[in-house]
């Protein structure tokens, strides 16, 4: 929200409460406080508003020599509010210390409802980026600060297409965030859609993104929710691997030659193992009576070796058999393996 569209606040009576009103008012993004008034040198309120460069003065009329929208008089004295009343310009809204119960209860309320929505964003998984009717970004959550690489700070005020959107893209969601400002259409509003978007150092990845409008206030803002989809594809293309390679056993075929290291053949042997010591215990029985048997036979054949597992356990129930190289799928108790 620029300077221009807040609203511009006076605040004369800079004792206790008019320094507490103070700190509501510098937390309100709709408002800024253009002058603090108070004919003592010393008021506490005016020593803030100094150290915070808001300018002071030291007569309650000095106030409409600023462009104020609206005058909160907190002195609490029946004079400053009627010499105020029947000096201000056309347009201004004055608030005597009287009415400024239900103003300081509103604020308050704004403030602790902000102190959730904060509390929310900071902790939510999912990247939470709201922009303007231009394109800016007013909010970046910390999620967004880990998946895209840039600090709140750097993020907020930048174009978000030009910081998180692939330039190949850019010039489509610029078209999209226009035609949505001239016909209130968008194909993304209140949809989830994967799309590319770009970190920091300029990597592509897929995401999930749902997009919202904030209100019905016009010109509008959109927040975006958005899901780093990478370890999905990732587990997705392992899967599909270790899928094809089981259909490819089973069907006879020889499997292509793979790189692999000394500890992922490790796990694939240590898993071989337990599922054989699993499929005896099933057969025995929870007490254990009798005694199973694992066989491990190695052949060596050229340059190659082969390694075969296997057990005396119960072995494969004919009715799942279809089911075994589907992703995920296990017989065994959750948290057995």
């Amino acid at each position: 929200m620029s300077a221009a569209s807040r609203l511009a606040i006076g605040v004369v009576g800079g004792g206790q409460g008019g320094s507490a009103l103070l700190d509501l008012l510098l937390d309100w993004p709709a408002a800024r406080v253009v002058v603090v008034i108070d004919s003592r040198e010393d008021a506490p309120a005016l020593t803030h508003a100094r150290a915070l460069g808001i300018p002071t003065s030291a007569h309650h009329f000095e106030v409409f020599s600023h462009s104020v929208d609206l005058v909160l008089e907190v002195t609490g004295r029946p004079e400053v509010l009627n010499d105020l009343l029947q000096t201000r310009p056309p347009g201004v809204e004055i608030i005597g210390a009287g009415s400024l119960r239900f103003f300081w209860d509103l604020l308050q309320d704004r403030r602790e409802s902000d102190a959730r929505m904060r509390a929310i964003l900071e902790t939510a998984l999912d990247c939470v980026i709201t922009m303007d009717h231009t394109g800016k970004i007013l909010e970046f959550n910390p999620a967004a600060e880990r998946t895209f690489g840039y600090a709140r700070s750097e993020a907020v005020g930048r174009e978000l297409g030009e910081l998180i959107v692939p330039p190949s893209f850019r010039d489509r969601h610029r078209r999209g965030l226009a035609h949505y400002l001239a016909t209130g259409q968008g194909p993304a509003i209140g949809k989830r859609i994967e799309l590319t978007a770009m970190r920091a150092d300029g990597t592509e990845f897929p995401v999930e993104l749902a997009v919202t409008r904030i209100g019905s206030d016009s010109p509008p803002m959109f927040t975006g929710y958005i899901r780093d989809l990478s370890e999905r594809r990732r587990t997705e293309a392992i899967l599909a691997g270790e899928r094809q390679l089981l259909e490819m056993v089973a069907a006879g075929i020889e499997l292509p030659k793979v790189l692999a290291t000394h500890a992922w053949l490790n796990q694939v042997f240590v898993h071989l193992l337990l599922n054989a010591a699993h499929a005896i215990q099933d057969r025995l029985g929870a007490d254990g009576g009798g005694k199973g048997l694992i066989t491990v036979s190695t052949q060596q054949r050229g340059a190659e070796v082969e390694v075969r597992v296997a057990d005396t356990g119960c072995g494969i129930p004919e009715a799942i058999r279809p089911k075994i190289f589907d992703p995920f799928f296990t017989t065994k108790p959750v948290g057995r393996g």
